[in-house]
């Protein structure tokens, strides 16, 4: 729901979709006579959804000179048991995660530090991967430290 969220399905054999007022998502199969909701859940027939929001990648100013990462602040939901993966991947490189607890209740903010080197483009990715833990992802806050090397 948060603006548009999409979740891919795989072996449905649906046909046919509806939308019950501004909400609700529907698909009809058109194999068994089923009808399924789709915009709601956190597993797919007891198998962990992949919940993830990705960024573009960011320069924060300019992409010729290296910014060094100081912080990356994480605000979601907690649940029981739960661990948001933060991912981060520089200059286009592969993505690096960092495990950041969100066990309890209500809503936290977490911090990971301990970043190395400096680039000119970061790209985030806000998951979780557990069984019936949702995202519950606000917001984040990236605290960066511009530097006078430029690029090459």
């Amino acid at each position: 729901p948060e603006p548009n969220a999409w979740n891919r399905l795989y072996g449905i054999d649906i046909r046919s979709f509806t939308k019950d007022g501004n909400t609700t998502l529907y698909g009809g199969s058109a194999s068994s006579g089923a009808f399924y909701r789709l915009d709601y859940g956190t597993n797919d027939n007891g198998i962990a959804t992949n919940s993830y929001y990705e960024t573009p990648d960011f320069a924060f100013g300019d992409y010729f000179t290296e910014k060094g990462m100081f912080e990356v602040w994480v605000d979601a939901d907690k649940q029981s048991g739960k661990t948001f993966e933060l991912g981060i991947s520089t200059d286009g490189a592969s993505t690096f995660y960092k495990n950041l607890s969100f066990d309890g209740t209500g809503r936290g903010v977490k911090i990971a530090r301990a970043f190395k080197g400096n680039s000119n483009t970061w790209r985030f990715r806000f998951q979780n991967t557990q069984l019936d833990k949702d995202l519950g992802f606000h917001n984040a806050l990236v605290w960066y430290i511009p530097t006078a090397a430029r690029s090459d």
